[in-house]
């Protein structure tokens, strides 16, 4: 499950009001690298089971409520830590956060860029793997402006801005392979 510790962590962090995440595939993939073909062509690979990428999610007490491999994205809601069914939670204490593995920057590349959902999901594991609570975070699919990451830690409240750098490749997944006409530098 080494691979999808930094998923586990990035779920388990989440505030104990937020009852559901949706996130890219690009964003999870910033998380724990490249998702296998599968990820995005079979629908089971997101099934709720006892294969070793849902155990990160199920571990952190999230399950998959959907999956739209079209367009990459996956919705997450709270569930029993480990089991396979939502419930209503009771307030509890928020569970045990592994120190999640560092993600080299160095390790990207330039023609990938830095996305903005990549830059906050390297922020957010850092934070967590630092110490911090992570109270908000903010949908970057949407393009919901102002705060993008909220985090606490002990008495002191850090709010960022996140921005990211354009690549020379296209994040949709129906043009990945293709090349970008413009350099990086001049797009907006």
């Amino acid at each position: 499950m080494a691979k999808y510790e930094p998923l586990q962590s990035y779920l388990a962090a989440r505030p104990e009001q937020m009852s559901r995440v949706t996130m890219s595939f690009d964003e999870i993939e910033a998380l724990v690298g490249s998702l296998p073909p599968s990820a995005r062509n079979h629908g089971a690979w997101w099934a709720n089971d006892s294969k070793v990428q849902a155990q990160a999610w199920r571990t952190a007490g999230w399950r998959v409520e959907s999956v739209d491999q079209r367009v990459g994205r996956v919705a997450f809601t709270r569930s029993i830590v480990g089991g396979p069914h939502p419930i209503a939670r009771k307030p509890r204490p928020s569970p045990a956060i592994p120190a999640p593995q560092p993600i080299m920057v160095s390790t990207l590349s330039a023609e990938d860029g830095m996305p903005e959902a990549r830059a906050q999901a390297l922020l957010v594991t850092y934070l967590v793997s630092e110490g911090w609570r992570i109270q908000r975070v903010a949908d970057t699919t949407t393009k919901e402006q102002g705060i993008d990451v909220l985090a606490t830690r002990g008495d002191r409240t850090l709010a960022v801005e996140v921005k990211g750098y354009p690549g020379r490749r296209y994040s949709d997944p129906r043009r990945v392979d293709e090349t970008k006409p413009t350099a990086p530098a001049t797009q907006r």
